[in-house]
């Protein structure tokens, strides 16, 4: 897809911003000034830098904002007598568990934030006297 001036716009992302950025631009500026779909002739290159500044901060700022955390699954087997310490120590790591399976063992499927695996292992196996596995 071109632009007025021509010019390729690499993605679908960018031609959002540059329809969101000609809206914000029709609203701002009376409407004889913005009546060509050439914006460049009429608005001048510093009103169309302005109009999609201002329409990249609006997206922007709408947007949600979750920090990324890399997380990994684990299987956790630990003794019954362990169970609900286990599952307070997981929340503590802020993990939570996906599944669980009661047989001879608890087996608990977790999801970890990576940077906390190492800290789960060593308080699993304080807890449990080393009788924890994770894999």
């Amino acid at each position: 897809m071109a632009g007025p001036d021509g010019a390729r716009l690499p993605c679908a992302r960018h031609v959002l911003l540059y329809r969101r950025a000609w809206r914000h631009c029709r609203q701002q500026i009376p409407d004889q000034r913005c009546r060509s779909v050439d914006a460049d002739q009429d608005l001048g290159t510093g009103g169309l830098v302005r109009a999609y500044g201002d329409a990249a901060k609006a997206v922007l700022t709408a947007l949600p904002r979750t920090e990324k955390i890399t997380r990994r699954w684990l299987l956790v087997t630990i003794p019954y007598a362990a169970y609900d310490q286990t599952q307070r120590l997981i929340a503590a790591h802020h993990g939570t568990v996906e599944r669980e399976e009661f047989a001879v063992d608890v087996t608990l499927e977790v999801r970890l934030p990576e940077a906390h695996i190492a800290a789960l292992s060593e308080a699993l196996r304080q807890l449990t006297s080393g009788r924890a596995s994770l894999r």
